[in-house]
């Protein structure tokens, strides 16, 4: 694999968008691209951003998480939940989005709804009233629960379609099949190995699309990683500090040049 250093994406890819970006200007750090007839925008604080549904996309939220690790004696820092919603709260003044979609885990473990992490979300949720909100469960969803009815989130089994789109949480779900329109899909955290020319090696958070199923990064900074295997003609885009670059995926592990 070699990674693209100049952050964008094919010559092909931005004559494309170029159409829709003239009308939703493009976001500093985030990454045009078009993936099945759909502009979509990849933004480094781990979400897309459909402009022309006024919509963003995160997965794997995973509220709680920490309290519920601290629940069973496990000494992890505190603030993990209020910092994800300020990134939250950012891209959504940046990206002037009236449609927040959660591809699952919205929360980690029901003893992760504890009264800090709850208070924190409620009051999160009385400030953005007006922003639709839908989400797919997920498998910690089955087990925590569904945030309360009054913070006003549609709440859809496995699969559903959205806009021309399936949103999912699971990307190997059975009802995905080639008839299905293209998937946004969560679960996975998804992450490759980068090389750089002295022999280190670090793991890089990442945004992988298939021909038909997208996968995104995990939203919440409490999240672990899985490295993946892409498959020719996958396009993979690494998350760094502020922009996303794409990654051509032609062997196990890539060398930063």
């Amino acid at each position: 694999m070699s990674v693209s250093g100049n952050g964008s994406a094919s010559a092909d890819s931005l004559s494309v968008a170029s159409v829709c970006y003239a009308y939703f200007p493009m976001i500093p750090g985030s990454l045009p691209i078009e993936w099945n007839d759909l502009s979509l925008e990849l933004h480094p604080q781990r979400a897309v951003h459909w402009p022309a549904r006024s919509t963003l996309i995160i997965a794997d939220a995973h509220f709680g998480k920490a309290a519920a690790f601290r629940h069973h004696g496990v000494p992890v820092p505190e603030g993990t939940t209020q910092a994800d919603l300020d990134r939250l709260t950012a891209l959504l003044v940046r990206t002037r989005a009236e449609r927040l979609v959660i591809l699952g885990d919205f929360f980690h473990a029901r003893a992760g709804r504890d009264d800090a992490t709850m208070l924190a979300l409620s009051q999160w949720r009385l400030g953005h009233a007006e922003l639709e909100m839908l989400m797919v469960r997920g498998n910690h969803d089955l087990h925590a629960g569904d945030p309360p009815s009054e913070w006003n989130i549609q709440c859809h089994p496995e699969c559903f379609p959205l806009d021309g789109m399936t949103i999912a949480h699971h990307p190997d779900h059975s009802s995905l099949i080639s008839a299905t329109p293209p998937a946004l899909c969560g679960h996975v955290h998804p992450c490759v190995v980068l090389r750089d020319r002295d022999g280190s090696s670090f793991r890089a958070t990442v945004f992988h699309f298939g021909p038909r199923i997208a996968i995104l990064p995990a939203f919440g900074s409490f999240t672990g990683t899985h490295p993946i295997s892409p498959r020719r003609g996958d396009r993979v885009f690494a998350i760094g500090p502020d922009q996303v670059v794409e990654v051509h995926a032609r062997r196990p592990a890539a060398t930063v040049r």
